[in-house]
């Protein structure tokens, strides 16, 4: 008898291969500009559910929705009607503002002393770089692990 967490965790992911195969013919079938502001839902019945996140865009595609549907028959997902709902974008994180500090005299000497091992210019000066960016943003300490 298997557990009712195998059964789920069977089930959704099942569920997400056959939500991530139709979200690739989706693709396919409308292109870049379109799936970057629609994606499928769900399919209810016959019916292709699709949010999209601006709502001159879900006007634009209701009338379109002939097209997309041969479009869809084309690369085998064979659904009898499209419905285009309002939906949200998500809200993406925002990254953080990096503003870079200035290297101590400690943190340069480091990158000099660290990187002056290495016998080819071209590598020392990349590893130089690659150092100096790391102190621009973490300090001595945090390189040490303090």
């Amino acid at each position: 008898m298997k557990k009712i967490s195998e059964l789920l965790e069977s089930k959704l992911a099942g569920e997400a291969r056959e939500h991530s195969s139709l979200a690739k013919t989706w693709h396919h079938a409308v292109g870049d500009t379109v799936a970057a502001i629609a994606m499928p839902v769900k399919i209810d019945g016959a019916c292709l559910i699709v949010g999209v996140s601006d709502n001159m865009w879900l006007s634009e595609l209701s009338h379109m929705k002939d097209d997309i549907l041969e479009n869809l028959a084309e690369k085998g997902l064979n659904v009898d009607d499209v419905r285009f709902v309002f939906r949200q974008a998500p809200k993406r994180k925002q990254k953080p503002v990096f503003s870079p500090r200035m290297l101590t005299d400690k943190e340069e000497r480091t990158v000099k002393n660290m990187c002056s091992v290495i016998k080819e210019e071209r590598l020392r000066e990349s590893a130089e770089k690659a150092m100096r960016a790391y102190f621009g943003k973490y300090s001595y300490d945090d390189f040490i692990g303090r």
